[in-house]
C-alpha cells in the first residue's frame, strides 16, 4: 500500500485530492497516448500530428480551463 493510499484510508486528509489527482495522472497518459497514433488515426480525430505532438508535450498541471474552476 502507497503512502497516499495508506494515509487516505486512515484518515479523510487525502480524499478531496484523490479525484483531481487521478483526472490529472489520466490527463498525461492520454496526451502521451496521442504519440502513438498514427497520421490516419489523427486525421480521424480532425488534428494534424504538431497538433497531437504540441498537445502531448503540455505539462501535467496545464489542464483545461474549465478544470480550474
Amino acid at each position: 500500500m502507497t503512502f497516499f493510499a495508506s494515509l487516505a484510508r486512515f484518515s479523510g486528509f487525502a480524499r478531496p485530492l484523490r479525484r483531481p489527482l487521478s483526472a490529472y495522472l489520466s490527463l498525461s497518459r492520454q496526451r502521451q497516448e496521442l504519440r502513438k497514433l498514427s497520421p490516419e488515426m489523427l486525421s480521424d480525430l480532425g488534428i494534424t500530428r504538431e497538433e497531437a505532438l504540441k498537445e502531448a508535450d503540455r505539462q501535467i498541471w496545464d489542464a483545461p480551463v474549465n478544470w480550474r474552476k
